[in-house]
């Protein structure tokens, strides 16, 4: 069989690649990263440490995501450069290289 990996590439076999993984709801966790990470700067604390988790959440769903989500991903992924402290652009840009 297929990587799932690979069928991201295939939009058309999306079904396919979702039927692998448990029936979770990965778009509503999509949706409430995107809510977060436009509040950061209001999260006192340490927020470089949030970015952070954010981003890797972020970069881990992209197999569990149909190709809709997939698709807006970037533009949310590059709205976190002025939302995000500075030391985590290098990390914002390596997630859309990818």
């Amino acid at each position: 069989p297929k990587q799932p990996l690979d069928l991201i590439r295939n939009g058309v076999r999306d079904e396919e690649r979702l039927g692998l993984y448990p029936n979770m709801d990965y778009m509503g966790l999509y949706s409430a990263l995107c809510c977060l990470s436009t509040i950061i700067q209001a999260v006192p604390g340490e927020n470089l440490a949030m970015g952070e988790s954010l981003l890797n959440v972020f970069a881990s769903l992209l197999p569990f995501l149909d190709t809709s989500m997939i698709q807006s991903m970037p533009t949310a992924v590059a709205s976190m450069f002025s939302l995000f402290p500075q030391p985590l652009h290098k990390d914002i840009g390596d997630i859309l290289c990818y």
